[in-house]
């Protein structure tokens, strides 16, 4: 894979990286310490930029886009910069691939301007337990607000294992790499910024309630230990989004992406050249 090139586009919208050529995909990253699209989906973009034009894109308060405000609205917010991003680069319709927080945005994208957006997986929307009976706070999301509070390498460690569907997978060389990613200036001082837009649940609430609205082809990738989100509470949501296909994986937890690469991958590609419903 070639070396992604930064994105030139306005200082108002999501910054990221480009990399491939083809049909354009969007790839959003996930809610965490030194997040960024350009390293939550490595061996997938290595795969996917072969036949398509890849744009890792960070959110706002999150790696390129570190600098962009953190708005009260942060869903809107990040749709309408995602937009801005896609004019400024000519783009009509995208495919989005999105896990965790960027599943979020990339769903509310779908609500709000569907005609934007060609296909969707997403991996762990949390925001499809928002309706659930059984919906109670993310394990990982209290995890990460104990590693938020005292930032220390066994916070880290119990937060990371957290994600995953066994612990014994976590080593110290991923201690290391996300703890200093978390330590660069400003990262958990934008994280829990972009935490508390979310604290009285009215964002995912609303959302929740439109993602009836949902009109293009879905793929819902799931692990099937996800402690964050459990998979009851996915087959709930799941249901309300007309055009989804719900896909399990067992062995995964919040990141099916690490840890089953290769099948998130197929599943992806299968959906990208796939015929629409």
């Amino acid at each position: 894979m070639a070396a992604p090139s930064p994105l030139v586009v306005p200082d108002h919208a999501l910054q990221g990286f480009e990399v491939g050529a083809g049909e354009p995909l969007v790839v959003l990253h996930g809610f965490a310490a030194g997040a960024d699209s350009r390293t939550e989906f490595v061996p997938q973009v290595a795969a996917l930029s072969e036949g398509h034009r890849v744009l890792m894109l960070d959110l706002p308060g999150f790696g390129a886009s570190g600098a962009l405000p953190i708005a009260e609205d942060y869903l809107e917010d990040a749709v309408v910069r995602l937009l801005d991003t896609l004019d400024a680069l000519g783009l009509d319709r995208v495919s989005v691939l999105a896990t965790s927080l960027g599943a979020w945005v990339a769903l509310r994208a779908a609500v709000d301007h569907g005609d934007r957006l060609d296909r969707l997986a997403l991996l762990a929307p949390g925001v499809l337990h928002a309706g659930s009976a059984g919906a109670r706070p993310a394990e990982g999301v209290r995890l990460l607000s104990a590693f938020l509070a005292r930032p220390t390498a066994g916070a880290m460690l119990d937060w990371l294992e957290s994600q995953v569907a066994d612990p014994v997978r976590i080593v110290d060389a991923d201690v290391e790499r996300e703890l200093a990613q978390a330590m660069v200036p400003g990262a958990i001082a934008r994280l829990k910024a972009v935490a508390r837009t979310f604290d009285s649940g009215e964002q995912e609430s609303a959302l929740w309630l439109r993602t009836s609205e949902v009109t293009r082809p879905v793929l819902l990738i799931w692990g099937r230990e996800n402690r964050d989100f459990l998979l009851d509470g996915a087959l709930y949501g799941a249901r309300r989004v007309p055009n989804a296909d719900l896909h399990v994986l067992a062995s995964c937890g919040h990141r099916p992406h690490r840890e089953r690469p290769e099948a998130v991958t197929r599943l992806v590609l299968d959906l990208l050249n796939s015929k629409p419903h």
